[in-house]
Order: structure tokens, then C-alpha cells, then sequence
């Protein structure tokens, strides 16, 4: 009885915290620029809500003085080992963006670890499982909204210029991901005992859920959503189909829905059929295959310990610039942070090092998976497919945090299966000092979000002139994570103020930073900025420097083109 009680409780505050991670916190919406990470405010949300889950996680080991982790645990731990060892081995150029990622890993890993101590039954779980699903319901109804709803701007319902649905994530691909990892979800526990037991206001929902979020994502025209779901699909009806027979229907019912939204949003301004034959929106097959062979050539250059974390940039453009030279005619994107494959971004920055840790957690969740038979693993492997496989063509966890903590509660279904329950010899000192560290980490950790709130808001506001009480940028550059951003401003209103104003000195200052800057980052605005302080200077010889250095890593910019080609008159 008192385990019953035990595992109600368990289950009452993980399905809450859950939905709220789900559900509301990725609604919280400020003007912001775009970008990713911390520059998306939803994600400024999404956070507290995490580090609370880990929180709740603690206290609970420290109450029944015991932990619960998944068997292969060590294996999980590899992975922010191993980017420590490589931070080591070929240094830091770039401090915060090493730390940050570190942070990022970590707190995954003890999320993954923290939902082990919620104590759920396989029913329960399940129930978990369709909140999670059924709290993809007010991301489908925003993506709705952006393609029906006469609103020219309302928070994220800013849509009517696109016409494109791109959710709260302000990213099309990012939404229609996550909308389909959630009708992988739906489709999966109607395989699952856990559908007989529905109420019919649920089950309609969940067909309207279904329905709204397969219009969504239709319409949206992603080739990458339209991909998982089908490949999802495909192998819960082939594996699954003796379980999903047993609710025929309901699954027909769900058919209908998908098909239903799919044929009313089949008029939408991109074509999802016409894109699927290629890989991803924004980048074309044949700049793809030249990323992957520019990859190739980094990775063959430092194959053991990689070019460093926080690195890619820099050695990136000159690997391009150099490929550009041998292959003028190939087709690249104009700008390139990321080689839109997650692993293939690892193992650029840091090697056969970075790459076995992340391999090593991968042999755990397939082990995992090996433990859970064929039928199960079926449907556990069709959940994670969306996100998995869009993290393989492009950049879904640097974007949204929900789908980072999404995708580890998926493994966590996985692994829960192979739990080790560790008895702890705590006292009651020891359990208090925990408690109280605990507490003090979260509420840090909600001070510092809600600084860089702060300080995402300086920015925007600097961008946008917005008047304001306090000077401009004083709470990002104050922000550890926006400083390095909002020094770059800092700066580039330095330089223009000099420009203005005529005084030379406030120019050499950009220089003398910005040259130093772009050897650690060197971005593309730098190289504009550069070449117009030594114009103004009128250093011919100087601006022509930087001109070169420039068209070696944007070799096919026009801009640079043009300048460099007047550089050899």
C-alpha cells in the first residue's frame, strides 16, 4: 500500500512537471532576433523547468536513500568525459562556447538520470507517455493559427508574411519535428493495452490531435518531418501490427485523421511530395555532398583529437576557401555554423576522442533497445526517429532545448527497463547538505535565465533602438553567455561612432579588437566591418590583407569576390 502510494505520488508530479515542460513553458514568448539557444526566449523557459525535474530528482534520493540508474549508466557518462579530455588535449580558443556546450551535455545526463527516481509503473509510464504526447496539442494549434488566422503579428503568430508554420520554435523544420515525434507517440500506445482503457473525450482527442498536427506539418512542406514520420510509421505498422490490430478502430480512425490533414494541407506554398526527394530544406543535395567531403578532409587532417570545441568556424571557411580553389564550380551555402549532421559536427571538433564517448552512449541505448525484444524496440525506435534523424540533417538541439530534454525522455523509456536500484548510506547531514545545494543550484540557475532574459531583451532593444532607462547593452555585456555578442555591438557602434564623429582612435579600437576577434571567429560581418574601418583610414595595403584573408574562407561571396579581384589590379 505504501508503495502504491509511493509510485501515485511519482506519478502525479512527473506528469505535471512534464506537460508544464512541454506544454506551457515553450510558450513563453519575448520579441527576440532569432538565432539559437539562449537568443530564442522559449528556451529561457524550458530550462528552469528541467533543472526543477532535477531538482524534484535529488530530493527524492536523498528521502529514500537510494538512486536508480539505468545499467549501462558509465557508458551515458563517457560522453562529457571525453569532451573535457578533448578540451584538454587541443585547448580552448573560445572559453564560453566550451562551456556552455559542456553545461548543455551535463545537464542532459542528469536529466536522463533524474527521471529514473520517479518510481512508475509500466501503466503509469504510459500515461506519462500520451501527456507527452497530448502536450504537442498547443504547438499544432499555434502552427494552425500561422497558416489560417488572419494575424499579421501576435508573438509567435507572426506568420502572415512567410505562411509557413514555424510554431513557437520560429523554425519549420524544428516544429514539424517535434509534431511528429508526437503522432509517432500517439501511434505507438495504440499498440499498447493503455488504449482500451481510454476515455472517448481522449480518444478524440488524440484523433484531432493527430489530425491538426499531420495538416501542420504537411502544409509546412518539410522534407525532414514528412521523412521521420513516414519511416516512423512504416515501422510500427510492420513490426507492430498484430498489437495495432487489436484497436482497429481507433487506428482507422487515426488514419483518417492523418489523411485528412494531409489532403487539406497539400495546397500549402511548398510542395511536401516535390521536397522529399531531396534531403532537407535550405541545403541542396549537391551542397550537402560537398559539405560531407569538406568534412571528410577536417576530419582525415586531425582524425584522433580534432580541431578543438568551439572551433568549427575557423577551420570550417578555410577548409572551404581551400576546396573552393580546387572545385570552383561547387555549390555551397553562403554561410555555413554548423554541417547540419550532429555527429559529423563532433567529430570535426573533437575527433575519434569526442566521437567514441558519443558512440559508447549509443551501444548503451542499443543494448537497451537489444533488452526490450523486437516488438517493443520497434515502437520505442519509431518514437525517436523524428528528432534523431533531424539531428543528422541539421540542428534541432542548438534550436530548441525541448527537443534536446524530449529526446532523453524518449531514451529514458528505453533504458528504464534495465534499471539498477544503488543503496546510499547518506546521514542526515549529508542528505540536508544535498538538499540545500540542490536549492541553491536552481535558484542560480533561475537568477542566471533570468539575466540572460534580461540581457536578450538589452540586445533586441539596442538592435531596434528601443528607448530605454538604462544604457544600451549594460546587462549583456554583464551576461556571460550573450557578452560575447553583445561586445561585437559594442564595438561595431564604436566603430561607426568614429566614423561619425571622425575620430580615428575609436576606429583603431574595432581593429585592433575585430582583428583579434576574427582569429578566433571569423565571421563574416568582422570581415565587412574590417575592410570598411581601413578604408576609412584609406590603407589600401591593410584592407587588401584582410580582403585576402576574407575571400580564402568565403571564396564564393560576391562582395569579397568583387574587392579581391580589385585588390590584384
Amino acid at each position: 500500500m505504501h508503495n502504491n502510494n509511493v509510485g501515485k505520488k511519482d506519478f502525479h508530479l512527473l506528469i505535471s512537471l512534464m506537460v508544464f515542460l512541454i506544454a506551457i513553458a515553450p510558450l513563453y514568448f519575448q520579441a527576440n532576433l532569432g538565432g539559437r539557444g539562449l537568443e530564442l526566449t522559449f528556451n529561457l523557459a524550458i530550462w528552469p523547468v528541467a533543472v526543477l525535474i532535477i531538482c524534484c530528482a535529488l530530493f527524492l534520493v536523498t528521502i529514500r536513500r537510494e538512486a536508480r540508474l539505468p545499467r549501462y549508466a558509465t557508458l551515458f557518462v563517457a560522453v562529457p568525459v571525453v569532451i573535457i579530455l578533448s578540451s584538454f588535449i587541443t585547448g580552448m580558443s573560445q572559453p564560453s562556447e566550451f562551456f556552455f556546450r559542456e553545461v548543455y551535455v551535463i545537464c542532459g545526463l542528469f536529466f536522463l538520470f533524474a527521471l529514473f527516481q520517479f518510481k512508475l509503473s509500466q501503466r503509469q509510464l504510459e500515461w506519462v507517455l500520451l501527456a507527452v504526447a497530448l502536450s504537442s496539442l498547443p504547438h499544432g494549434v499555434i502552427g494552425a493559427l500561422q497558416i489560417h488566422a488572419p494575424i499579421e503579428q501576435l508573438g509567435w503568430f507572426t506568420s502572415r508574411t512567410r505562411e509557413l508554420p514555424h510554431g513557437v520554435f520560429q523554425q519549420i523544420n524544428v516544429q514539424v519535428s517535434f509534431l511528429a515525434t508526437a503522432i509517432a507517440i500517439l501511434f505507438y500506445l495504440l499498440s499498447r493495452p493503455i488504449a482500451n482503457r481510454l476515455h472517448w473525450a481522449v480518444s478524440a482527442l488524440v484523433v484531432f490531435l493527430v489530425g491538426i498536427n499531420t495538416h501542420v506539418l504537411v502544409y509546412s512542406g518539410s522534407r525532414v518531418g514528412l521523412l521521420s514520420l513516414v519511416l516512423s510509421l512504416l515501422l510500427l505498422m510492420t513490426i507492430r501490427y498484430k498489437q495495432l490490430s487489436k484497436n482497429k478502430l481507433k487506428v482507422l480512425l487515426v488514419i483518417v485523421a492523418m489523411m485528412s490533414g494531409a489532403f487539406f494541407g497539400k495546397d500549402g506554398k511548398v510542395s511536401s511530395f516535390e521536397k522529399t526527394m531531396n534531403l532537407t530544406q535550405g541545403v541542396s543535395r549537391e551542397a550537402r555532398i560537398n559539405m560531407y567531403r569538406i568534412a571528410l578532409e577536417l576530419v582525415v587532417q586531425k582524425p584522433v583529437q580534432g580541431h578543438g570545441v568551439g572551433n568549427f568556424l575557423r577551420v570550417w571557411n578555410l577548409q572551404t576557401g581551400d576546396y573552393f580553389t580546387r572545385n570552383p564550380d561547387a555549390t555551397l551555402p553562403p554561410y555555413t555554423e554548423h554541417p547540419h549532421n550532429e555527429l559529423v559536427f563532433w567529430v570535426i571538433e573533437g575527433g575519434i576522442i569526442i566521437i567514441s564517448g558519443i558512440l559508447a552512449a549509443l551501444v548503451a541505448v542499443i543494448l537497451g533497445l537489444i533488452r526490450c525484444g523486437p516488438k517493443r524496440a520497434a515502437g520505442y525506435v519509431a518514437m525517436l526517429l523524428p528528432i534523431t534523424i533531424h539531428a543528422q540533417l541539421e540542428q534541432p538541439f542548438y534550436i530548441s532545448s525541448l527537443h534536446w530534454f524530449l529526446w532523453l525522455f524518449l531514451i529514458f523509456i528505453v533504458m528504464r527497463h534495465q534499471q539498477i536500484k544503488h543503496s546510499l548510506s547518506l546521514t542526515i547531514a549529508g542528505a540536508r547538505l544535498i538538499q540545500i545545494t540542490s536549492v541553491t543550484l536552481l535558484l542560480g540557475c533561475w537568477y542566471f535565465l533570468y539575466h540572460s532574459d534580461k540581457a536578450q531583451t538589452d540586445i533586441t532593444n539596442f538592435i531596434h533602438q528601443v528607448p530605454v532607462d538604462t544604457p544600451y547593452l549594460e546587462v549583456a555585456l554583464n551576461n556571460y553567455y550573450f557578452r560575447p555578442y553583445a561586445e561585437e555591438l559594442a564595438m561595431r557602434s564604436r566603430l561607426y561612432s568614429g566614423f561619425n564623429s571622425g575620430n580615428n582612435a575609436l576606429v583603431q579600437q574595432y581593429i585592433d579588437w575585430g582583428t583579434q576577434r576574427i582569429s578566433i571567429s571569423p565571421e563574416l560581418k568582422l570581415f565587412e566591418d574590417l575592410i570598411t574601418a581601413y578604408d576609412y583610414q584609406k590603407n589600401q595595403r591593410a584592407k587588401c590583407d584582410i580582403i585576402d584573408l576574407g575571400f580564402s574562407m568565403y571564396p564564393f561571396n560576391m562582395a569579397l569576390v568583387s574587392l579581391h579581384a580589385e585588390c590584384k589590379k
